[in-house]
C-alpha cells in the first residue's frame, strides 16, 4: 500500500513540475506580446515581476518559480 501511495505522490510532484515549467513558457510568451523583445528579455520582465532580479542562484530562482532544478540553465544564460 505504501509503495502506491509513494508512486502517486511522485506522479502529482511530476505533474506540478511540468505545469509549472509550462506557465512559466506561457507568461514568457505573453511577455513577448506585450512588447518584450525576446525570449531573455521576456525572461528578465518575470525576474523584475517576481523581485528577483538581483537574484544570482539559478537554484534559488527555479525553486521561487516552482519549476525543477534542471532548469536552472534558463537563468544562468540570463544572468
Amino acid at each position: 500500500h505504501l509503495a502506491e501511495v509513494a508512486d502517486e505522490e511522485y506522479k502529482r510532484e511530476q505533474k506540478a513540475k511540468e505545469d509549472a515549467y509550462n506557465q512559466f513558457e506561457k507568461r514568457i510568451e505573453d511577455n513577448i506580446k506585450l512588447g518584450a523583445t525576446d525570449r531573455d528579455s521576456a525572461i528578465k520582465w518575470i525576474l523584475d515581476a517576481e523581485d528577483l532580479t538581483d537574484e544570482r542562484d539559478p537554484g534559488y530562482i527555479c525553486y521561487s518559480l516552482g519549476l525543477d532544478y534542471k532548469h536552472e540553465n534558463i537563468f544562468k544564460e540570463v544572468a
